[in-house]
């Protein structure tokens, strides 16, 4: 007979994440969000689409985190890409350079 230590259950017990195991994809998240939240900025989603690429190519629990963060901090850099355009083809951009 075997002893109840060894009975297998054949359910995986999962394992506790690491403290820094998902670092830079949850950093990519969080600065989308704040970027998105609190107004556009240039700099921060570069570096949250930089942060989102090396945490799907470092962290392989953090897959799927890092892609909702290098997704939003696009659409973030998309809206700069846009406002630009705008602002360039109806020639504010010019009025706010040379007053």
């Amino acid at each position: 007979m075997t002893s109840p230590s060894r009975v297998r259950t054949g359910a995986a017990t999962p394992q506790p994440d690491e403290p820094g195991e998902r670092f830079l994809s949850i950093s990519s998240v969080v600065i989308a969000v704040v970027s998105l939240v609190c107004g556009f900025a240039l700099f921060p989603p570069l570096v949250g689409v930089i942060a989102g690429l090396l945490g799907r190519q470092r962290e392989p629990r953090g897959h799927a985190i890092a892609a909702w963060g290098i997704a939003l901090n696009l659409v973030v850099l998309l809206g700069w890409v846009v406002l630009l355009a705008v602002l360039v083809l109806t020639g504010t951009l010019t009025a706010l350079l040379h007053p």
